[in-house]
């Protein structure tokens, strides 16, 4: 199993053992196979995935165009509170490792 560098906010939230070597390592295999969704306060959902074109295609023909946006700069997909449901479904249905996080609601002063 080969390790690879990540030196984005991805590495520092998620990291796995890799066999054989005392220090902590994202490895190929895990991040292959692995999607990193949150809860976002507003009741949105977004994903954080490897590119997978059977995700991507189900994605795009399940959830309207409306309710999903593409972010090319953070490479993540938004998702509409009406979609959360399917897209999270989705997520688990592609991927063997999937990751959750709950944004922090803002305190109103």
């Amino acid at each position: 199993m080969t390790s690879c560098d990540i030196s984005s906010e991805l590495a520092s939230k998620h990291w796995i053992f890799s066999q054989g070597d005392d220090s902590l390592t994202l490895t190929d295999d895990f991040l292959d196979d692995s999607c990193f969704i949150t809860w976002l306060a507003n009741g949105d959902l977004l994903i954080e995935a490897p590119y997978n074109t059977d995700f991507i295609d189900n994605l795009k023909h399940d959830i309207p165009w409306q309710y999903r946006k593409w972010d090319p700069d953070a490479l993540t997909w938004l998702i509409d509170k009406e979609y959360t449901d399917l897209a999270y479904d989705l997520c688990h249905d592609h991927f063997e490792f999937v990751d959750e996080d709950h944004e922090v609601p803002k305190s109103k002063e």
